[in-house]
């Protein structure tokens, strides 16, 4: 798959999802270099696309490239003000920064546009924890349970909040 979509990408440089995906295969194979060649690759190709942003900043955010995860999203939220993967993406950014409150505020807003996200109920609870602000934090994490009642990580985030309350 990932020769098919390289040739693809170099026959035709403007493909937006040849890029996107290609960078996605090579991301799961551990070639980040590669991927993030085409992550960028994907965004020129389509640079008013903020979920195709987005993707640039989720990489940049797995690699712990908070500043730059930060600066994709807030381009994201330029062209696309109420996007929740991007307010989600720029509250994880916020809270890998250190910055809590911020995060904690966007993942509320990311959360009230699209209640039925469970990463944004997700990362929520878990800025709410880091913050310090417990019974918040198992409450957004029941939400999240609720919605998806098989997620290890949801599951996980639950039970950290509720074992830093004293309640587990």
């Amino acid at each position: 798959a990932i020769a098919h979509l390289q040739a693809i990408a170099e026959a035709q440089p403007g493909h937006e999802d040849a890029h996107r995906e290609l960078a996605r295969l090579l991301r799961l194979a551990g070639r980040r270099q590669e991927a993030e060649r085409h992550y960028r690759a994907a965004v020129i190709a389509t640079p008013r696309d903020a979920l195709t942003i987005c993707d640039l900043g989720r990489f940049y955010n797995e690699e712990g490239r908070y500043d730059e995860a930060v600066a994709q999203a807030r381009t994201a939220l330029k062209i696309a003000p109420h996007l929740s993967p991007a307010l989600n993406l720029l509250g994880v950014a916020l809270a890998g920064q250190g910055n809590t409150a911020e995060a904690i505020a966007t993942l509320e807003r990311a959360a009230a546009l699209d209640p039925g996200s469970v990463g944004a109920l997700a990362n929520l609870g878990t800025a709410l924890a880091a913050g310090g602000r417990l019974a918040e934090a198992i409450a957004a994490s029941e939400r999240a349970l609720a919605l998806a009642p098989q997620d290890l990580t949801v599951r996980l985030n639950r039970a950290m909040a509720l074992l830093k309350a004293g309640r587990l």
